[in-house]
């Protein structure tokens, strides 16, 4: 059986790779989606894409359930084309917007049982930092997946 963890990072895969481009989509960076890396898009990438980065989880209450709060940052890349700066942070904001709007639909519990009732929270919203000669900014939210999981049955 697939663990809670894998259950939750899938649920948020499918809410980003529905964007499209239709409304209510600004963009269409759900065509390509990283999970566990932000890495430089290459000439033969889409011009802009998702990026899932799972951070290290904080675990709580142990007894016969663990608590866990899973924190996942969700970026948008775009590749910035000549000197065109503002135009690629322009497509970047369009596509937080994206991610907010598909990511935080009414089941705030993402369809799975062991969310906790309160559901996912929001965190801040940040730039990536870029490396020395990159030409892929980013720009990520953070959201928290708070779950139980039995001990001994993730």
């Amino acid at each position: 059986a697939k663990s809670t963890r894998q259950l939750i990072l899938e649920a948020l895969v499918t809410r980003v790779a529905a964007i499209d481009g239709r409304p209510p989509y600004q963009t269409e960076i759900g065509s390509l989606i990283f999970t566990h890396e932000a890495p430089e898009l290459g000439p033969d990438d889409p011009g802009a894409a998702v990026a899932l980065i799972v951070e290290p989880d904080a675990v709580g209450w142990q007894k016969q359930n663990v608590m866990v709060e899973l924190p996942v940052m969700i970026g948008a890349l775009v590749r910035v084309h000549g000197a065109a700066w503002a135009k690629a942070f322009e497509t970047a904001e369009a596509g937080i917007a994206d991610i907010k709007r598909a990511v935080e639909l009414a089941d705030r519990r993402l369809g799975i049982d062991n969310v906790d009732s309160r559901g996912i929270k929001r965190g801040a919203t940040s730039i990536f930092e870029r490396p020395s000669g990159s030409v892929t900014i980013g720009i990520g939210v953070a959201y928290t997946i708070p779950y139980v999981e039995g001990w001994g049955t993730p």
